[in-house]
């Protein structure tokens, strides 16, 4: 996978995401790309779309070694609600395996970086025990905060995940699944 980060004239960011890792900048082939969260078809035409382009940036992500970078940090409390979480070791974790003391909720979640994909896991087993994301809640930083499909909390059961990307467009963590 490649992400490239590209910059009008007028200062508009684009981030386009290839999901083939042998994708140079300029293709010969149709690839499919994300571009600002949106599914495209060929990265060439893409690029021929943006005027005034004064800055690209290409970034090479290594999924399968991204995977392997895992945080469990300390419980969260019961009946606690986290403003801005940022565990020890969150700037180069994929995977944020948490455990509960009971119900839990987070307002947001730091280190958003555009293009970003992070797994949040619910690692207990207790059925009670539950991790509720909030939408655009305002007592994290606006940079920090969730953005959920129709501004609903979602509640993550013992035993379940929910993957997010970080939409650099509108600096919040989007639900992938």
């Amino acid at each position: 996978m490649a992400i490239f980060n590209i910059t009008n004239s007028s200062g508009t960011l684009y981030t386009i995401t290839t999901l083939d890792p042998q994708t140079d900048l300029f293709p010969s082939t149709t690839t499919d790309v994300v571009c600002n969260d949106q599914k495209r078809g060929d990265l060439r035409a893409e690029l021929a779309t943006f005027s005034g382009v004064s800055y690209i940036e290409r970034e090479e992500i290594d999924v399968q070694q991204r995977w392997t970078a895992v945080v469990s940090p300390s419980a969260l409390g019961n009946q606690s609600t986290t403003h801005n979480y940022n565990p020890a070791g969150l700037d180069d974790a994929a995977v944020l395996r948490l455990l509960l003391a009971g119900i839990a909720t987070l307002t947001g979640l730091a280190g958003g970086v555009a293009g970003r994909v992070i797994a949040i896991v619910n690692s207990e087993t207790n059925a009670l025990r539950i991790l509720t994301i909030n939408d655009d809640d305002g007592n994290s930083s606006a940079a920090n905060r969730f953005l959920l499909p129709g501004s609903v909390a979602l509640a993550i059961p013992a035993g379940g995940a929910a993957l997010f990307w970080y939409d650099g467009a509108d600096s919040r963590w989007r639900l992938l699944a």
